[in-house]
């Protein structure tokens, strides 16, 4: 089967992130179409959108081929069972041949643009239509395809978990889109040891005990491991999570070796940067975090499982950011995807999201 992803606001790192999860899972992924947000993958099996973290809305290809005979296809079939509906079009190709169907099917059918805006990472907005159902129109090389997009991100779901927990942190927490992410980076998959060596309050552990996975959490800071502490109990009491997990204060350079199947973290960078830094200051703060950072990747390659991989992240401050190739030299690990920019328009610290094995 051919599957259709909408990525969100940073494409490169949505379709790495699908890609790890269909490597990781054996789903043979082949990529048919890569264009703006749009991604097409033949698969063994379909992917459920919200084991992801950077995708909007997903589907499946229903006819592909020549313009005529993708446009037989639309004219044959009964797109939707009702007389009177709103619909949203993604892809490259005009809607127009929907249109006219809708017009001489006599059907109230209107053509939503977009009520909501998603800006990208570089900073354009692009449209994401409310409506009762998605179609997916995208030609590549003269070959056509057409599919209904059935699959929608469970955004207000993620976001109530995330803001009815008891203890967040707004500057410092990472997002619950973020931490699927890095799980799904790293290859961890249900039944596997996940470690998260600067876990904070948790937000990694948290999607990754949702996915059923184990998880092995640690924080030097005391604060946070008991913030970490309480939104766990709150997990386990309101979404009867059954995996087992373990948080506790202590460095990451202590971690019991346990043969980790995956890693995912969010590293942190010291002090809150809030002034904008001159390029020798930020050059200096990356150099330092290398200092500090090298050792702890070179321990944590002897922690875990000889094919497991470390999905991390690393500051990115103006234009300086962590020398990849140096830490390859230093620790033995290998670069397998990235570095990817992750950052928004304007601001002057960012991450590189890189992934060792």
């Amino acid at each position: 089967m051919k599957q259709i992803f909408i990525l969100g606001r940073n494409p490169e790192l949505s379709k790495a992130e699908i890609l790890a999860y269909a490597d990781t899972r054996n789903l043979e992924p082949k990529e048919i179409l890569f264009e703006e947000n749009y991604l097409v993958l033949e698969l063994n099996t379909q992917i459920d959108i919200q084991d992801l973290g950077g995708t909007i809305k997903s589907g499946e290809v229903l006819s592909e081929g020549s313009e005529e005979e993708v446009a037989d296809y639309i004219n044959k079939e009964d797109l939707f069972d009702s007389d009177k509906f709103t619909y949203g079009v993604f892809g490259n190709v005009d809607e127009e041949i929907l249109k006219e169907k809708f017009k001489s099917e006599k059907r109230k059918a209107v053509l939503k643009h977009g009520r909501q805006r998603m800006k990208s990472q570089g900073g354009e907005k692009f449209e994401i239509p409310k409506s009762d159902v998605c179609f997916f129109l995208s030609a590549l090389d003269d070959k056509f395809y057409f599919g209904t997009l059935s699959q929608e991100y469970d955004y207000e779901g993620v976001k109530s978990r995330d803001m009815e927990k008891p203890v967040r942190r707004e500057e410092l927490a990472i997002s619950p889109r973020l931490s699927k992410i890095l799980i799904n980076l790293a290859g961890a998959k249900e039944d596997d040891l996940v470690l998260d060596p600067f876990c904070g309050i948790g937000g990694i552990l948290i999607e990754a005990l949702v996915r059923g996975m184990k998880v092995y959490g640690v924080d030097r800071d005391a604060n946070a491991i008991k913030g970490a502490l309480s939104n766990m109990s709150w997990l386990k009491k309101n979404f009867k999570i059954m995996k087992p997990y373990i948080i506790e204060r202590r460095d990451a350079r202590k971690v019991p070796d346990k043969q980790f199947d995956a890693i995912a973290t969010e590293t942190p960078l010291g002090k809150i940067v809030r002034h904008r830094p001159n390029r020798q200051e930020a050059r200096e703060t990356i150099e330092n975090f290398e200092r500090f950072i090298m050792p702890l990747l070179k321990y944590f390659k002897s922690i875990k499982k000889e094919s497991a991989r470390i999905a991390i992240t690393f500051p990115k401050i103006r234009e300086a950011g962590v020398d990849c190739s140096l830490v390859e030299e230093e620790t033995g690990l290998k670069v397998v995807t990235g570095p990817i920019f992750e950052g928004r328009p304007g601001q002057f610290i960012g991450r590189d999201i890189v992934v060792f094995e």
